[in-house]
């Protein structure tokens, strides 16, 4: 099942395409595709001359300023579709906003290419003593044309346009893609602590032979916390008591093996046991925490775990050891603590964003981390399963 957090990766990733506004990214080497379209026009244009007609430097000199007024001219339509939601328009919408814009591009381009090349080659009355003459009656044929190529120009590139948004978009949804795997497996590496799960069944083991009946229950606690990662980890939200009761699992497998070096504690407001909050947004804290305080504190290590409502809708929970931050009083920085905060700081910015805050300090009995979810009571999730949604 993809995460809240997987969700809004793929939503950034894919900004500006889905916003309900046009889509006026450039397409990908548009210059380039420019510069050689009206290139290669002006060597077709020369070839024609070169075989139908007297390539004089008239029709040079005319070449050469159709290529430059076309290339700024079909650049300004250019901007001009970039106006219009491609996507979101029909065929018939298309043609009524692109073709009169096309044809009177071809139209512009006609007559600017004819006033330009008469007032280059006769001076600035030559195209108006051009006009008298009545020559360009007999150019509406022409003009027709040029109004044609400015119109398939128009088409290739809105061709273009909705081939290069497709494949950017068949892209992100591969990068999405790409990111939601990394996602599940940086979840996996959460949920499946190797040296977690290594030194509980080894402690297991030891106690088969001394207490069989604590080992049944080890066992237990073992299997329900994995099952509780395994099912809810990073897919949504669960009540506050579910995760409280894996959190205790969780301590009551480290208890076994540190024996009497950890005493911990978990206390849960009843009124917070069905506050929504990240499925298994908490035991990489608490598991940070742990190992933190056996190496800063003297033993046995204290480590307590209090969920409180402080207002409607408003709820703190506070992950405490009898330790001390070894990164200055504001994040853990070994053995992977710090990318487990920050990790956790991610979930909670898809579940809440903004309605969230994770809070460092210490004081005389020790360090004390605090997560702090507000106004988050509109979250859905099922007692008995998977979280449904983000809160």
């Amino acid at each position: 099942m993809i995460s809240s957090l997987q969700i809004e990766d793929s939503r950034r990733l894919a900004a500006g395409s889905f916003n309900g506004r046009p889509d006026r990214s450039s397409v990908p080497g548009f210059w380039s595709l420019q510069a050689f379209g009206w290139s290669l026009y002006f060597a077709v244009y020369g070839f024609h001359m070169l075989l139908f007609r007297e390539a004089r430097g008239t029709n040079l000199i005319r070449m050469t300023v159709a290529m430059i007024l076309g290339f700024l001219i079909s650049s300004a339509v250019r901007f001009r579709i970039r106006r219009i939601d491609l996507r979101r328009s029909s065929l018939g919408q298309l043609t009524l906003r692109i073709l009169p814009a096309a044809a009177a591009a071809g139209v512009m381009w006609f007559w600017s290419v004819r006033f330009v090349t008469h007032s280059i080659l006769e001076g600035p009355s030559g195209f108006w003593i051009w006009i008298r003459q009545g020559a360009a009656l007999r150019l509406i044929y022409p003009m027709f044309m040029d109004m044609i190529l400015f119109v398939i120009w128009s088409a290739l590139y809105v061709t273009i346009k909705l081939w290069s948004d497709w494949d950017r978009e068949r892209r992100q949804a591969e990068e999405a893609r790409k990111s939601f795997q990394a996602h599940q497996f940086q979840t996996l590496c959460y949920q499946m602590n190797p040296h977690f799960l290594f030194n509980a069944l080894n402690a297991i083991r030891a106690l088969i032979a001394e207490d069989k009946r604590k080992a049944k229950c080890l066992v237990t606690d073992l299997s329900e916390f994995l099952r509780h990662s395994l099912e809810g980890g990073g897919t949504g939200t669960v009540a506050l008591a579910r995760e409280i009761e894996a959190v205790r699992r969780y301590l009551s497998i480290e208890a076994v093996r540190y024996e009497d070096r950890l005493a911990s504690t978990v206390d849960l407001d009843p009124s917070a046991a069905d506050y929504p909050v990240p499925a298994f947004f908490l035991n990489p804290l608490v598991e940070g925490a742990l190992r933190q305080g056996m190496r800063t504190a003297g033993m046995p290590l204290r480590l307590s775990v209090l969920a409180r409502m402080t207002g409607p809708g408003d709820l703190r929970v506070t992950v405490r050891h009898s330790g001390k931050w070894s990164g200055g009083g504001c994040s853990w920085p070994s053995d992977n603590g710090e990318a487990k905060v920050r990790w956790v700081r991610r979930i909670l910015d898809a579940a809440y964003p903004g309605r969230h805050r994770i809070r460092f300090d210490s004081d005389a009995g020790g360090a004390r981390l605090q997560v702090e979810l507000f106004n988050a009571t509109d979250g859905h999730y099922e007692k008995n399963g998977q979280g449904a949604g983000g809160g």
